[in-house]
């Protein structure tokens, strides 16, 4: 984009349906916790959106990388408190991808950065769009350090039951 008074501008775009639900589910995610605080279920500590939560890092072969989850949670359940990075996963990325990313997951578990700036162990709470893509990513984490979070099946951007 061209520059006006020295203020970046960018040109008009129509978001694709992708990137839609993408973003929806990151707020339907927030509206649950919201509702889930106010029932008294958990308090919400802190939530970071995209691109606020992604991570850089030093990687294994000390090239910096940047992990991308759709979100970083921070809930209080009575004098416990958790910490996930949250992915939506609505069954566009192909095993390939998905496996890149568990990868980059454990290189920064292996790091242990996050548990020192937050002072909690983080886990990944993965949101599978259906029952074949809960199955898909399971298959995927089996062996993986850093699939030792949660996995959720059910529509992403919808309300959906534990696994």
């Amino acid at each position: 984009g061209g520059r006006a008074g020295g203020v970046r501008m960018r040109r008009p775009w129509t978001p694709s349906h992708q990137f839609v639900r993408h973003v929806l589910a990151g707020a339907e995610l927030l509206a649950q916790l919201t509702e889930a605080q106010r029932a008294g279920g958990l308090e919400l500590i802190g939530f970071d959106g995209e691109p606020v939560c992604w991570r850089r890092f030093l990687g294994p072969s000390g090239a910096i990388e940047t992990l991308k989850p759709d979100a970083f949670v921070r809930v209080g359940v009575g004098e416990f408190e958790d910490a996930y990075f949250v992915e939506n996963d609505l069954a566009t990325e192909s095993p390939k991808v998905l496996d890149r990313k568990l990868d980059r997951y454990s290189a920064y578990d292996a790091n242990g950065m996050e548990q020192l700036r937050t002072g909690v162990f983080t886990r990944v709470l993965w949101h599978a769009a259906n029952a074949g893509r809960h199955a898909e990513i399971g298959d995927a984490c089996s062996g993986k350090p850093a699939a030792r979070g949660t996995l959720r099946r059910g529509d992403a951007g919808a309300n959906t039951a534990s696994q």
